[in-house]
């Protein structure tokens, strides 16, 4: 079943979702918070783990990446992210140049993947969809870029649009038609005192939801169609993590609502 979390962040290291927690199998969840100055270090261990910064500088330095200044932007809404990739194995350091807040994605390793880092300029920038459904999306670390189980980025809500529309799921491993992955959501607003809502539902509407989300919540989301929309004025982002067995980006959509699609050329040219 999904989870709603409603953490309340705190400097150092904050775990959002731990291992098994709300049916997750494999993905877990950290928010790294350190002021100028501060340090964090740590180890992958038998996981690989995609580095997010969601805001500030510092550097990085790990087994094979030796102290390179990485990060840019103000908030989320600042552009592109620096992110980096790490190995199962590794040590890695963290010291913070400028006060920064940094997502830190884990799951399991099938493989040994050198680590590396993922520049602006190397996030892959598209636009989905037309009406108020049009969002921007970033794709960190796609199918095109080699890690082990993980697939991570981050979507831009314009105030009042939808994005995860129309709805999908990927709660089967019936290649090539669907992969089964697991998900989670993590969440900024822009204000920040703004809000939105997501909605979780599955076929049999055995979940059938609806949750208020607000700056820094996440949603745990081990199946199910799961779109989001902004409150009017606000614009919303999350970052998006899955995992599973394949790496495939192959939802399924909703059959009542994947019309959608028959429309969008349409309505981008009227």
């Amino acid at each position: 079943m999904a989870t709603l979390i409603k953490p309340k962040l705190r400097s150092g290291i904050n775990p959002l979702v731990k291992p098994k927690k709300g049916g997750m199998e494999y993905l877990k969840f950290s928010v790294l918070q350190l002021a100028r100055g501060k340090s964090y270090a740590g180890k992958t261990g038998s996981d690989e783990c995609v580095g997010v910064l969601l805001s500030g500088q510092c550097e990085l330095k790990t087994d094979t990446i030796s102290k390179t200044s990485i990060g840019e932007r103000r908030n989320v809404f600042d552009g592109a992210a620096w992110s980096f990739y790490l190995s199962g194995g590794s040590s890695y350091q963290i010291k913070a140049t400028e006060t920064t807040s940094i997502a830190l994605i884990f799951a399991p390793a099938k493989e040994q993947i050198p680590s590396y880092l993922i520049p602006p300029s190397d996030v892959v920038v598209m636009t989905r969809g037309t009406s108020n459904w049009c969002r921007d999306i970033h794709n960190i670390v796609g199918p095109e870029r080699p890690a082990s189980r993980l697939l991570v980025g981050e979507t831009f809500n314009r105030p009042g649009c939808w994005s995860g529309t129309p709805p999908h799921c990927h709660d089967r491993d019936n290649y090539p038609e669907e992969v089964d992955l697991e998900e989670i959501y993590y969440f900024k607003l822009n204000p920040s005192n703004g809000f939105g809502v997501q909605v979780i539902y599955t076929d049999d509407r055995s979940t059938d939801e609806a949750y208020v989300i607000r700056d820094d919540y996440a949603t745990v989301i081990p199946e199910g169609y799961h779109p989001v929309v902004g409150a009017a004025g606000y614009e919303i982002y999350y970052l998006w993590m899955l995992a599973g067995e394949g790496r495939g980006m192959i939802p399924r959509d909703d059959p009542d609502h994947a019309w959608l699609h028959s429309c969008e050329t349409a309505l981008k040219h009227a």
